[in-house]
């Protein structure tokens, strides 16, 4: 009868298993008083702490406004290799915003504010970014520099003081790049300078051996004009043969063998030395009318002859030296070819090395002009100089404190139904207890 009373107080029904919002209430009724105790203290040690454990920190901001450094070369076609050996790195606002927490800049902000810790030691790099918050404001060329410090002027000179440095070191920057530039074109533009002399002394000395250039092209053109006056003369001696032949066949044709007269009896009149006229006139003493016509005819068939051998002649001699005036200009001309691919040679190393010595003096002394330029005045403007705070942004003590309530009523909560529990579940232990014995 004890072991079924057991089993049935052992095993309660899912009824008993169930817990219903009304007996949660009450729960909660019944421990109220734990639950007020419980958050009057979480509230009383947020208000503690918020108001006597903490101490204000303030937040001073500081606004710059960035221009990008562009110092790209003019990019003239035969000067990119120059120009991208010279190239300055372009400064964006993104390149900008991470360097304003660089070490250089904090370190000069520590020693200009003379930041100390209570040992007399300097702030550390480390101590003094973690202060130092910077961000870019969305789409604009503004950065802003904010610190957080307990003490607001000090917060506020941090930030203008970084505003300050960050613009002094952009200009070093830039003056120390523009010089390290100088100096390699400096260097550059001596080799170059040594470079145009062997090219020009190479020149000189091409000159003086060989002369001038033009001399050979006059050369060239004076065999090209006597050839080609050689070549008219041709010309003109080729139809005044094909005339006289022409002349000679028709005399030819005219003259009759039967009517031929031997002129060796008038061999005075055949003197050259005389003309046309006056041998005819000695002939028309000599001769009748008939014998006459015939006697002119052999004479002109004579004169024809006697000029067209002449003028064969002259043909065959102008055709020979024709023929060595053009022997002599093809080899004036290939020697001509070679020289002139020699001077030419000579003369465009001569110029590209004269054109790269300019080149190197104009980027000499636009180096020389970035060295001397305060950039960082015209890049680097502090828009905003940071004012100090009247009222702290830190910590925030009806948030603490709401915290603290909420956390005393979650807690409250959790201890008012972990004592119910207890107390209900330390009966029914004692049950099983006393069954076993």
């Amino acid at each position: 009868m004890q072991e079924m009373t057991y089993q049935q107080n052992s095993q309660p029904s899912a009824e008993q298993d169930e817990i219903s919002l009304r007996e949660l209430i009450e729960v909660l009724w019944q421990g109220k008083l734990i639950i007020v105790i419980i958050t009057i203290v979480a509230l009383l040690l947020g208000i503690a702490y918020s108001f006597f454990m903490t101490s204000d920190v303030y937040e001073a901001t500081a606004v710059i406004m960035t221009t990008p450094i562009d110092l790209s070369p003019n990019g003239e076609e035969d000067l990119k290799v120059i120009d991208y050996l010279v190239q300055y790195p372009q400064m964006s606002t993104e390149s900008y915003l991470y360097q304003i927490k660089a070490e250089p800049i904090l370190l000069a902000t520590i020693r200009e504010l003379n930041l100390k810790n209570d040992d007399g030691t300097y702030w550390q790099v480390n101590q003094l970014a973690n202060l130092v918050e910077a961000a870019n404001v969305d789409k604009t060329n503004l950065i802003t520099v904010k610190v957080r410090h307990g003490d607001a002027e000090l917060a506020t000179d941090i930030a203008n003081e970084i505003s300050r440095q960050f613009s002094v070191f952009i200009s070093n920057n830039s003056r120390r790049q523009g010089m390290q530039t100088a100096d390699m074109i400096l260097e550059q533009l001596a080799a170059e300078e040594l470079n145009m002399k062997e090219k020009s002394s190479a020149l000189t000395s091409y000159l003086k051996e060989y002369g001038s250039i033009e001399l050979l092209r006059n050369e060239v053109s004076l065999l090209v004009s006597r050839i080609t006056d050689i070549t008219a003369q041709l010309n003109s001696l080729n139809a005044s043969i094909e005339a006289d032949t022409a002349s000679l066949a028709s005399l030819l044709a005219a003259q009759s063998t039967d009517a031929q007269i031997d002129l060796g009896e008038y061999s005075v009149i055949l003197d050259r030395t005389q003309s046309s006229d006056e041998r005819i006139r000695q002939l028309q003493l000599n001769l009748d009318s008939g014998e006459l016509t015939n006697a002119m005819l052999q004479l002109e068939l004579v004169e024809v002859q006697t000029r067209l051998l002449g003028r064969l002649t002259t043909r065959d001699a102008l055709i020979d030296q024709q023929d060595e005036l053009n022997a002599k200009q093809q080899a004036l001309q290939i020697r001509l070819n070679e020289e002139e691919y020699r001077y030419n040679a000579l003369q465009r190393e001569f110029d590209l090395s004269r054109s790269a010595f300019s080149a190197y003096q104009s980027m000499y002394q636009q180096a020389l002009q970035t060295a001397a330029a305060d950039i960082g005045a015209t890049s680097i403007i502090i828009a905003s100089e940071a004012i100090v705070p009247a009222n702290p942004v830190a910590p925030n003590r009806i948030l603490i404190v709401a915290i603290a309530a909420v956390l005393g009523v979650m807690i409250g909560v959790f201890v008012t139904f972990f004592v119910a529990y207890w107390k209900k579940s330390k009966p029914a232990a004692a049950v099983v207890a006393g069954g076993k014995a």
